[in-house]
C-alpha cells in the first residue's frame, strides 16, 4: 500500500493536480475510494496554495490562504475572508462554538459538527463540518452561500471558485452591539500618569481581533520601545506609530510570540456607519477624542450614566477603543445638551474603576469621536511570510506625487537567499484606489523597469494598508536584484504615494535611506525618491525562502 501511495503522489506531480484521478484507481488492481485518495490530494492542494477565487468575475487577491479544500475536495473559507466578503460578524470561542451573524441571520455552529442552529432554534445540517487548521477556522463555502446569499461555482479540477456576491442582500446593522457580550473585548488596562493612551488603544484594538478563540496580550511598552520617532513618552504619540510597529514584522505578544498585521483600514469620523461595521466585522476600532485632565471636572462626563460628550473645537488628545454602539442611548444621559440619542461604547485605559468597568459611552455628536480611526482587519499569530523586504519600518509619514491622481513607484530589493515572492504591501491613501502590481525579476538599472510583468490589479474601497498576493511563481535566486512596481490611481489625490521621510515627529536616525526606490509619472522616466523627498517608499515585498526540494 505504501508503494502504491508513493506512486500515486508521483503521478500527481507528473500530471498536475487537475487530472481526472478516477482513472488511477484501477492501476494494478488497486481499489482506492475517494475517502482515502481525496485527503491526500487535499493536503497537496492546501500546502501548495493552489486554490483560486474569483469574486464577481475579479480575482480575489487578499490571500488565497483564506481558502482550502476539505477531504471531499470542496472549498472551505476562513473566518477572516467571511468578514471581508460577506460582511458578517463571526467568532469562535475556545470551546469551538462559532457564532455567525448577518442582519437577521444568526447561526450557532460547532467545530467538527455538521449540526447547526438557526436564530429561531431550528436545526439544520452543513454539508461538511467546520474545521480548524492552526489558528484559523474554516467553514464550507457552499453552505455559507446557501445561508447568507450569493452563488458559488466550483471547479474541482482546477480548484477555482467563482463567487457571485452581487445578489447578497445589504447588511442591516443592529441598533445595539457590544463586543463584551461576545467575549471579544480586550482586557481593560491602566496607563497611569503616562501619555501613552495611543499605545494602549492600539494594543486593545489589536488584541480584540484575536478574541475569543486566540487570546493574546500585547505589551504597550513594546510598541513604545521599538518606535523610531522623536517623541518621548511624555509627548504622546498616535495610531500611525503603532501601525508601523505592527506592520514591521517585529511585533510580538508579551511572551515574545510573533504577531502579524497585513491589513488595516482607516475611517473618517463623518462615516459612523462604516465605523460600526468595522467593529461588527473585525473587532475593536482605535479612535481619538478630546478630554481634559479630569473629565469629572466640568469635562462633559456624567459619572452616573458613564456618558461623555465634548462639543468644543479642541483637537483630539486621547485614544480609546470603540467596542460597540447603542443607537437608543438617551440624550438625557449626557451632562450637557446633545442634539439626539446614540453613543459609541468605548473602552478606556484608565483602569476598571473608571466608568462601567473601564468602559464609557461617547455621544455620536461628540466633536472628535471617529477621528484618527483605524481597524486591524487581517491579523495573524505567527508570520505568513518568512521574508519582508522593506525600507519603511516607521511607516507612512508623508506623500509624494506629481500633482495628479496617478503615480508609479518602484522598489528594488535583493534576495539574500533563494526565495519565492508571494505578495506586496502598500497604502491606499484614499478611497476607491485603483492599483496594479508588477514585478521585474532581473533588475539591472532603471532602464530594466520597462521589463515589468503584471501580477495583480484591483480597486480598494477603503483608505488603509493592504497586502496583495501576486499571481504566478516568482523565484528569485540568492544575490539577485529584483524590483516591485506599483501603479496607483486615487480619485482626487495630487500625491497618492505614501512615503516615509523626516518630519517634525521623526528623528533623523529613523530614516536609513539604504533602499533604492523610484517614482514616475508615466512609467517611462524615473526619479530617485531618496533624492526627491529624502525618504523611502512605503512598499513592502513579502517572500518565502525556497526550501530544500525546491518549494
Amino acid at each position: 500500500m505504501f508503494t502504491l501511495a508513493v506512486f500515486l503522489l508521483f503521478l500527481l506531480a507528473a500530471n498536475g493536480a487537475a487530472e481526472d484521478y478516477g482513472k488511477v484507481s484501477t492501476f494494478r488492481g488497486a481499489s482506492l475510494q475517494n475517502e482515502v485518495f481525496y485527503p491526500m490530494i487535499a493536503q497537496s492542494v492546501n500546502l501548495d496554495g493552489q486554490i483560486r477565487v474569483n469574486v464577481n468575475k475579479k480575482e480575489y487577491q487578499l490571500g488565497n490562504h483564506n481558502f482550502r479544500v476539505n477531504d471531499k475536495l470542496e472549498p472551505m473559507v476562513s473566518l477572516s475572508a467571511l468578514r471581508d466578503l460577506f460582511h458578517v460578524s463571526v467568532s469562535c470561542d475556545p470551546d469551538g462554538k462559532i457564532l455567525l451573524q448577518r442582519s437577521s441571520i444568526r447561526a450557532n455552529l460547532t467545530l467538527g459538527k455538521r449540526q447547526w442552529t438557526k436564530a429561531n432554534g431550528a436545526e439544520a445540517k452543513l454539508t461538511y463540518p467546520p474545521v480548524a487548521s492552526g489558528d484559523n477556522v474554516y467553514l464550507p463555502l457552499q453552505d455559507i452561500c446557501d445561508m447568507l446569499g450569493g452563488e458559488l461555482s466550483w471547479n474541482n479540477k482546477t480548484y477555482t471558485a467563482d463567487l457571485d456576491l452581487s445578489t447578497l442582500p445589504p447588511l442591516v446593522l443592529p441598533e445595539h452591539f457590544d463586543l463584551r457580550e461576545e467575549q471579544r473585548a480586550a482586557k481593560v488596562r491602566n496607563q497611569g500618569d503616562a501619555t501613552t493612551c495611543w499605545a494602549y488603544a492600539a494594543s486593545g484594538a489589536m488584541e480584540s481581533t484575536f478574541l475569543p478563540a486566540n487570546p493574546v496580550q500585547i505589551s504597550p511598552d513594546k510598541i513604545l520601545g521599538t518606535r523610531g520617532y522623536g517623541f518621548t513618552d511624555s509627548e504622546g504619540g498616535d495610531y500611525m506609530m503603532a501601525l508601523s510597529y505592527f506592520l514591521s514584522g517585529k511585533a510580538t505578544d508579551e511572551e515574545g510570540h510573533p504577531l502579524s498585521l497585513y491589513e488595516a483600514r482607516f475611517h473618517q469620523k463623518e462615516d459612523q456607519r462604516e465605523i460600526k461595521e468595522s467593529v461588527y466585522r473585525w473587532g475593536g476600532v482605535s479612535t481619538s477624542i478630546y478630554t481634559t485632565g479630569d473629565v469629572t471636572d466640568g469635562g462633559g462626563y456624567n459619572g452616573f450614566t458613564k456618558a461623555y460628550c465634548y462639543r468644543g473645537s479642541e483637537e483630539p488628545n486621547h485614544d480609546v477603543v470603540v467596542i460597540g454602539w447603542d443607537d437608543d442611548f438617551p440624550a438625557s444621559n449626557f451632562s450637557g445638551y446633545v442634539p439626539g440619542p446614540g453613543a459609541f461604547i468605548c473602552q478606556n485605559s484608565w483602569g476598571e474603576d473608571f466608568g462601567e468597568g473601564g468602559v464609557f459611552y461617547v455621544s455620536y455628536y461628540d466633536s472628535n469621536i471617529g477621528d484618527q480611526c483605524v481597524s486591524y482587519t487581517r491579523t495573524e499569530k505567527g508570520r505568513s511570510y518568512g521574508i519582508i523586504h522593506q525600507q519603511d519600518e516607521y511607516g507612512w509619514t508623508g506623500q509624494v506625487g506629481y500633482k495628479k491622481e496617478s503615480i508609479m513607484a518602484a522598489q528594488v530589493f535583493e534576495a539574500e537567499t533563494e526565495e519565492l515572492v508571494k505578495a506586496v504591501g502598500f497604502y491606499a491613501t484614499g478611497k476607491d484606489t485603483k492599483y496594479e502590481v508588477y514585478l521585474v525579476q532581473d533588475y539591472r538599472g532603471k532602464n530594466s523597469l520597462k521589463n515589468r510583468v503584471k501580477v495583480a490589479e484591483g480597486t480598494l474601497s477603503d483608505e488603509g494598508y493592504y497586502t496583495v498576493a501576486v499571481s504566478g511563481q516568482w523565484r528569485i535566486p540568492a544575490g539577485k536584484r529584483s524590483a516591485a512596481i506599483l501603479y496607483l490611481k486615487t480619485p482626487g489625490a495630487s500625491r497618492p504615494m505614501a512615503v516615509e521621510y523626516t518630519t517634525k515627529r521623526m528623528t533623523e536616525s529613523a530614516i536609513t535611506n539604504d533602499g533604492e526606490g523610484f517614482i514616475s509619472k508615466n512609467g517611462l522616466s524615473w526619479d530617485n525618491v531618496e533624492e526627491k523627498v529624502k525618504g523611502d517608499l512605503c512598499l513592502k515585498v513579502y517572500a518565502d525562502p525556497v526550501k530544500e526540494g525546491g518549494k
